[in-house]
C-alpha cells in the first residue's frame, strides 16, 4: 500500500505532511461529504498506481488499463472532456513530485493537503480531477495550518 493510500484511509491523517507542505482549497457544487467521497474514490485508484519512484508497484498502466481501473462515472467524464490529453495526464501523474496527504471538509470549502518533494510543483493533474468532480480551486499555496 502506498503512503497516499494510507493517507486517504485515515481521517484525519496520522501526522502532518512530511517535506514541503502545500494546501489546495476547493469550492464545490455538491455537498462537501459527496465531493470528498468522490475525490477519495478516484484518488485511491490513482494512488494505487504509485509514482515514478515506486518501483515495487510494477508497471505504470497505459491509458486503456488506467481508464478501466478508475470509477466508471469518472472515466466516462474524463473521456468526454475533449480538452484532456489522457496519456499526458497519466504521464504527469506518474512523474509528479508530490502526494496527497489529506482531503477533508474545511469551514466553507474542501481542503486537500499535499506533501511535496520539490518546488515548483505542477498540480494540474489533481486540478483536472477536482474540476471533473465539479470543484474549483480557490487557493493553492503553502500549507495553511488551520482550516
Amino acid at each position: 500500500m502506498t503512503q497516499e493510500q494510507e493517507n486517504l484511509r485515515s481521517d484525519p491523517p496520522l501526522r502532518p505532511p512530511v517535506g514541503l507542505a502545500w494546501t489546495v482549497m476547493v469550492d464545490h457544487q455538491q455537498s462537501a461529504d459527496d465531493f470528498v467521497a468522490q475525490f477519495v474514490e478516484v484518488w485511491t485508484v490513482v494512488a494505487s498506481w504509485g509514482r515514478w519512484c515506486d518501483d515495487t508497484l510494477g508497471e505504470w498502466p497505459d491509458a486503456p488499463v488506467a481508464l478501466s481501473q478508475l470509477p466508471r462515472w469518472f472515466a466516462d467524464r474524463l473521456s468526454a472532456e475533449h480538452r484532456v490529453d489522457i496519456p499526458g495526464w497519466l504521464g504527469d501523474l506518474h512523474d509528479r513530485q508530490w502526494i496527497v496527504w489529506s482531503a477533508a471538509k474545511a469551514v466553507d470549502a474542501i481542503r486537500i493537503d499535499l506533501s511535496t518533494e520539490a518546488m515548483p510543483l505542477s498540480i494540474w493533474p489533481i486540478q483536472l480531477v477536482i474540476e471533473i468532480i465539479g470543484g474549483r480551486i480557490t487557493f493553492s499555496g503553502p500549507l495553511a495550518r488551520t482550516p
